[in-house]
């Protein structure tokens, strides 16, 4: 985020969470999930969601109550996209019913971001130092420690990872940092 941040003036950052509904949850492993996130990022070449995409970050957990999940942070080039509620419902809309057949569901803090404060999420300009730093703050929600104390209602780490599986990314190398 920071490194967006010193390229471009503005970013509009959208954040994903997904996974598969609660009565079908049992029907699915976390090869499931890790092949519907893979399914999900392949339609940014030719999804309108993902237009003016910049880069994303992800990270796979599974808590007691939420099952395997996936949190998505995308950025987008502000100076060109500015409806981050609209993206995240397109995003959440394309999971929930086309890449994961109808059995997703899916959440986004950016339709619920009036209700939170110092989120830093939405449009960020690089001239609000503030702004900045809660967007940096709320990216590293993604690297958190599963072990940590505040964690401990519902710890949310990967109880059983797949052979060679990874449970953090970044588009580093898919995407050009600078256009």
């Amino acid at each position: 985020v920071s490194s967006h941040l010193y390229y471009y003036a503005k970013l509009v950052l959208v954040r994903v969470d997904i996974g598969y509904r609660k009565d079908v949850r049992h029907l699915f492993s976390m090869d499931d999930l890790m092949a519907g996130r893979e399914r999900l990022f392949s339609k940014r070449a030719n999804h309108p969601c993902f237009d003016n995409l910049l880069g994303y970050v992800w990270a796979i957990e599974e808590g007691i109550r939420k099952g395997p999940h996936c949190h998505i942070l995308l950025i987008f080039d502000g100076s060109v996209v500015r409806a981050d509620m609209r993206l995240a419902r397109g995003i959440c809309n394309l999971w929930d019913n086309d890449v994961s057949e109808g059995y997703g569901c899916s959440w986004s803090t950016n339709l619920n971001k009036q209700n939170l404060k110092d989120l830093g999420i939405g449009m960020i300009e690089r001239a609000d130092a503030d702004a900045c730093s809660k967007a940096v703050f709320f990216a590293t929600y993604l690297t958190k420690n599963p072990h940590h104390p505040e964690q401990m209602r519902d710890p949310q780490y990967v109880r059983m990872k797949p052979p060679s599986a990874r449970e953090f990314g970044t588009s580093q190398d898919d995407f050009p940092l600078v256009k």
